[in-house]
């Protein structure tokens, strides 16, 4: 019941949020929005537990050394493939030098661990909350469905009006893709939960995720050029067309790892 009352919550707030500013083009409202989860999955775990204790949890397991190099090598790896695909297939031109380049990348890097308390307030209802109790109900392979259907139903208005820039038809490829990205990246999330059980790490993740990938292949929200690999934001953004081939490609290897000796039962 409590998952359900969180779910309906979420999205009703964030759908809301976003009809009333995306449209005025206050794409920073995105930022307001992302902290809905977590403040509703807090509330509900206090309430749920009884306990005041119980909601801090998630923040404060022992991160596992294989979850800290999962969170910063994944999205590296992934965001570089999308840049170099660019750059063979010409669809994308580096700009800048060498050192320049590598010294943003370290910089934007360094600086997205702080700024994980952004990115905390989605996976810490995401990941912190729902999946850990969906997966008490149902194992964890349904409930890493759930959970990335719901937060591609999350993204949703606010994907589809941003990309309403591009006209209606390129509104609907465009979130259809993004939806996609999502949901194929979920399972790179629940893998790097399933490593330590610590919330931070994932939105430490999310925020690498991000910050590098604007830096390198441009503002996918504002369709503006301006990565280190120069192109069509459209075609080589790691949350666009190449992000969705190589997203796809990473959620089916880790599906196979994360659900490698996941039984169908639901754990009691």
């Amino acid at each position: 019941m409590f998952e359900k009352i969180f779910t309906v919550a979420t999205l009703s707030i964030s759908w809301v949020l976003s009809l009333i500013f995306i449209p005025q083009g206050a794409i920073g409202a995105t930022t307001i929005i992302m902290m809905v989860p977590a403040i509703l999955g807090f509330i509900i775990t206090m309430i749920k537990y009884k306990s005041i204790k119980q909601p801090f949890k998630p923040l404060f397991y022992r991160p596992s050394i294989k979850g800290i190099l999962f969170s910063f090598i994944f999205p590296l790896t992934i965001i570089s493939l999308c840049g170099m695909m660019a750059l063979v297939t010409g669809t994308g031109e580096l700009t800048g030098d060498l050192s320049s380049n590598i010294t943003q990348i370290l910089t934007i890097v360094i600086m997205s661990i702080p700024f994980a308390i952004i990115t905390l307030g989605e996976e810490y209802g995401w990941r912190g909350y729902l999946l850990v109790e969906l997966e008490h109900k149902y194992g964890l392979k349904k409930a890493n469905t759930i959970v990335g259907i719901v937060w591609c139903l999350f993204h949703l208005p606010a994907f589809f009006l941003i990309n309403l820039s591009a006209g209606l038809g390129g509104a609907i490829i465009f979130t259809a893709v993004q939806v996609g990205c999502v949901f194929f990246v979920n399972f790179s999330y629940t893998y790097l939960y399933s490593l330590s059980k610590n919330v931070i790490l994932v939105g430490v993740m999310h925020s690498v995720w991000n910050n590098v990938n604007t830096l390198m292949l441009g503002d996918a929200y504002r369709n503006e050029s301006i990565g280190i690999v120069s192109g069509n934001v459209n075609l080589i953004n790691g949350e666009r067309i190449y992000g969705l081939i190589f997203l796809g490609v990473s959620a089916y290897f880790i599906s196979k790892i994360l659900f490698k000796n996941v039984k169908h039962e639901v754990i009691k």
